[in-house]
């Protein structure tokens, strides 16, 4: 499963005797059935790495206790009042189906944290939450990973899609003096809005081809060159930050002066908020 686990002082205020032990005690996000099933158990870890790199953290706060009545035996439970939280699965899901980890569609997502197996009403305090890291376990083993986005304010990946088309873009930062633009331009088993997510490899190949073969740049896709000059391109060789920002190793990682005035401006009013790679592709069902 894919979960997030409470602050330990807060899993031990939920804890409740003969229940669940503070230690296990989660909020699942997404379960994947039996490890041994899985196809393909790396590749999973990678994307939940990589979708941990681009989220934010999460907070919110208990908001109550209820109760499941439908299954073999009644299960007691926290609510999770947790703004962000749906969309946030809904992005993680999205990555999960796209290495073939669909996660199982038998319940809805109510976001709780079980407390017991059996019926029960204990009084539980509005406790806070905070969710800094997310989990996958498998079978016995327990990875975590920190959720090291920023939020959209401070320039959150952003990824959208219209009607047969899809646009990732990645935080931009600048130097308003040499009128320089910094950003990741890929970054390796980060999720895009449609699950899709690239190899080291593969960004690295991407990479090189546009400084052999292009250079170029325009605005919003538009296919009209501006003038806006590269003056660093290149592929991280670790995890390591770079104009002041934290970066994933195998991230594509360039540069630009802006010398054209409109460009720039739209760059100084956040009209313009990331590098976006353009190009085509055929999808096929594995």
């Amino acid at each position: 499963m894919v979960a997030l686990y409470p602050t330990a002082d807060v899993a031990q205020a939920l804890a409740q005797s003969g229940g669940e032990s503070a230690e296990e005690l989660h909020l699942t996000l997404a379960f994947l059935g039996e490890a041994a099933d899985l196809r393909d158990p790396e590749a999973v870890r990678k994307v939940v790495e990589g979708f941990a790199a681009s989220s934010p953290p999460l907070a919110g706060v208990v908001s109550g206790i209820g109760h499941f009545t439908a299954g073999p035996e009644p299960v007691t439970y926290a609510s999770a009042d947790v703004p962000g939280l749906p969309r946030f699965r809904e992005r993680l899901c999205e990555a999960l189906c796209g290495v073939g980890a669909e996660p199982s569609t038998d319940h809805g997502f109510s976001p709780h944290i079980t407390l017991a197996y059996d019926q029960r009403d204990p009084t539980i305090p509005n406790l806070a939450l905070a969710f800094n890291e997310v989990a996958l376990v498998l079978g016995f083993e327990r990875f975590t990973f920190p959720l090291t986005g920023k939020n959209a304010a401070d320039g959150e990946t952003i990824a959208t899609k219209g009607e047969g088309e899809m646009e990732l873009t990645v935080p931009l930062w600048k130097d308003d003096a040499k009128r320089i633009v910094y950003g990741v331009v890929m970054q390796p088993h980060v999720p895009d809005s449609q699950g899709d997510w690239q190899e080291p490899e593969d960004i690295e190949a991407a990479a090189h081809r546009y400084l052999a073969e292009s250079r170029k740049h325009d605005v919003q896709h538009a296919e009209e060159q501006v003038s806006v000059v590269p003056v660093e391109s290149f592929v991280t060789p670790t995890d390591m930050e770079y104009a002041g920002r934290p970066v994933l190793k195998g991230s594509w990682v360039m540069a630009v002066r802006v010398d054209d005035d409109e460009v720039w401006s739209q760059v100084v009013k956040r009209e313009l908020t990331g590098f976006s790679i353009g190009g085509t592709g055929e999808r096929l069902n594995a």
